[in-house]
């Protein structure tokens, strides 16, 4: 590890506190880490070939079939209808308007 030594404004360091100024120079570090890391992944991605890749395939796959009940309902058995249970109340029926048609 490597230690580095700064200097800043007083005021900045009166105005948030010591422990905000060392989270914010920790937040920083850790988000440089980051970046430095996405850059080397983004410099190998024209690289990768997903498409031929056997093990990605697969696991994406076993990732679908672990997660699809999240995106798909599938109905455990198909709807059915019960013209015993229907509720009636609140609908009209005119017999001689549905003769008529």
């Amino acid at each position: 590890m490597v230690e580095f030594k700064i200097q800043m404004e007083e005021s900045v360091v009166q105005t948030l506190g010591y422990r905000e100024v060392e989270k914010r120079l920790e937040d920083f570090a850790q988000k440089l880490i980051l970046k430095l890391a996405a850059q080397d992944i983004l410099e190998e991605l024209p690289t990768i070939d997903l498409e031929n890749d056997k093990e990605w395939q697969m696991a994406r796959n076993l990732a679908w079939e672990q997660e699809m009940h999240r995106y798909i309902e599938v109905p455990m058995s198909p709807p059915t209808f019960n013209a015993l249970e229907f509720d009636t109340k609140g609908f009209k029926f005119d017999r001689d308007e549905a003769n008529s048609r």
